[in-house]
């Protein structure tokens, strides 16, 4: 009895490479092919359980390398600290505007969002800043309870 091959799908040639084949798969296992009966080999149970096990399997991995690249930040950034490199975001005045914003407040002449308007930050900054020479703590204040 003369067994025939399995028919292979040939998926993605390219045009330069016409000859080779890129990605092929097997369209019908060849136990089926030979008894023309389906393969049973393997359940459909058996395939569910592999791939839980191996979407578990890659969620390890995956979670190893992203603390992985969590620790090599943390190196990074305690180094670049200890050299000195290691900087937050720019303030929004310069320490020459800052004097001049807190004469302006001290002389009482212009309201905070005018002071805002004027220096081109926020209100919130103006307040900042005010809070920053009183020596009162950074954090944000509610009027909530």
């Amino acid at each position: 009895m003369v067994v025939p091959r399995p028919q292979l799908l040939v998926t993605g040639r390219r045009a330069t490479n016409a000859g080779r084949r890129r990605r092929t798969h097997r369209t019908r296992a060849p136990a089926a092919v030979a008894t023309g009966l389906p393969d049973t080999k393997r359940s459909q149970k058996d395939d569910t359980e592999r791939s839980c096990s191996q979407f578990n399997v890659l969620g390890m991995v995956a979670e190893f390398e992203a603390d992985l690249i969590r620790m090599r930040t943390r190196e990074g950034m305690a180094i670049a600290k200890t050299r000195g490199r290691l900087k937050g975001r720019a303030p929004s005045l310069s320490p020459s505007r800052r004097r001049h914003l807190l004469t302006l407040v001290d002389a009482g002449d212009h309201t905070h969002t005018e002071l805002a308007e004027l220096f081109q930050v926020s209100r919130a900054t103006v307040y900042r800043e005010i809070r920053k020479r009183s020596g009162a703590p950074l954090e944000a204040t509610s009027a909530r309870p």
